[in-house]
């Protein structure tokens, strides 16, 4: 849907309230609760969500009706933050118009690059095929940019992490097969797409993190 909602951490308050055209935000408790926000400018599923530098949050493509694929995109903003009375803090916000995306897709991944300081959105499905582009966007210009070449598969419903000046993205479907291959883009050297060691299994629709301890990074899929 196009519906959001804002969970307001509410510290050992016992009676908790939303204060009109805004939400509380401190630190975590079990008296926390949801506020709607404004409506998106368009119902999403199957879309991307990422935090930006600016701290906006920009969300982008998806399908309104599990048919029709979208270009559009969007960023949160918050644009005031004021403190009330026991410590809550009063949020105001606004929805930004965004540039389109260069495609209608969903089913991608969406990952912010600290290296480079701008999310990369890789793969997906555009409404027919699974897709083998991958974008930058830049919040300073608002512009969508290309990366150069295209990935060394197409694919769909896969996953991405980040790893230092790396985007490595693994599994998904091409279309035909569920995928073990995996490949990565290093914004070190610019590329260009390359194969990384594959899943022992093939996986679609998968999910994937980076245990970070202090040693070298560990990838969980």
């Amino acid at each position: 849907g196009d519906a959001v909602e804002f969970l307001d951490p509410v510290p050992n308050y016992t009676a908790p309230t939303i204060t009109a055209g805004g939400a509380g935000l401190t630190d975590h408790s079990p008296l926390s609760v949801w506020s709607d926000l404004t409506d998106m400018s368009a119902a999403r599923a199957e879309h991307g969500v990422v935090q930006l530098q600016s701290s906006d949050v920009l969300v982008c493509g998806g399908t309104s009706d599990l048919a029709t694929y979208l270009d559009t995109a969007q960023r949160f903003r918050i644009t005031s933050d004021t403190v009330l009375a026991g410590g809550r803090r009063q949020l105001g916000y606004s929805w930004v118009a965004t540039a389109n995306m260069p495609d209608t897709l969903g089913r991608f991944t969406l990952n912010q690059v600290p290296y480079v300081g701008v999310p990369v959105l890789v793969g997906g499905w555009d409404g027919a095929i699974p897709v083998d582009t991958a974008y930058l966007y830049d919040e300073v210009v608002n512009t969508w940019t290309a990366l150069p070449g295209v990935l060394t598969v197409a694919r769909v419903n896969h996953a991405a992490v980040v790893v230092e000046s790396q985007v490595i993205v693994m599994g998904g479907n091409n279309g035909v097969v569920i995928l073990t291959g995996c490949e990565s883009w290093d914004f070190a050297t610019g590329g260009p797409w390359t194969s990384y060691p594959a899943l022992t299994v093939s996986r679609e629709k998968l999910a994937a993190t980076v245990y970070q301890d202090g040693a070298a990074p560990t990838i969980l899929a």
